[in-house]
């Protein structure tokens, strides 16, 4: 959601995985971040546009465009915001490198993860995450299930 001022230029991007539904919003898990910043706002309100003229196409000038981050500084630090899909899974690389790069901890909410065997198909971040030393950073986070399920469980789950 953009909330834009009188004049419809955007200032503020509410973003995450809500499910803007009744049902969604009342009785799902949801997630979402309120970034109070006009330049990554604008760029979410540039993709809404964009996907607004093409209607139900899927064109791949959409994929290029998303592949490319918004970028801005808030408090002093850089933040980045993906369209997505990205060409070569831009997006997801970029997280990774920030995952392998970790020096204090990674705090994780996951929808779905998904998982790879690194070979067919490139590992999903939460495997980049759990091959992580728990013994030198601090590694929590949320997941909606075990991408491994049942039968192959990846993750120990507490309530």
């Amino acid at each position: 959601m953009v909330f834009c001022d009188k004049q419809a230029r955007a200032e503020k991007v509410w973003t995450g995985s809500t499910n803007w539904t009744v049902t969604g919003l009342c009785t799902q898990t949801n997630n979402g971040i309120l970034i109070d910043d006009a330049t990554i706002a604008k760029a979410y309100k540039n993709r809404w546009d964009a996907l607004m003229k093409v209607k139900a196409a899927y064109p791949k000038s959409l994929a290029v465009a998303g592949s490319k981050p918004a970028v801005n500084s808030l408090n002093g630090k850089a933040i980045r915001a993906w369209n997505v899909p990205c060409l070569k899974y831009a997006d997801l690389k970029e997280a990774k490198r920030y995952i392998d790069d970790a020096e204090q901890g990674v705090i994780y909410l996951m929808f779905n993860p998904g998982k790879g065997d690194g070979k067919k198909k490139a590992k999903a971040l939460i495997q980049d995450i759990l091959a992580l030393d728990r013994n030198k950073i601090f590694i929590e986070g949320i997941l909606n299930q075990d991408p491994g399920g049942k039968k192959d469980p990846i993750i120990q789950l507490t309530h």
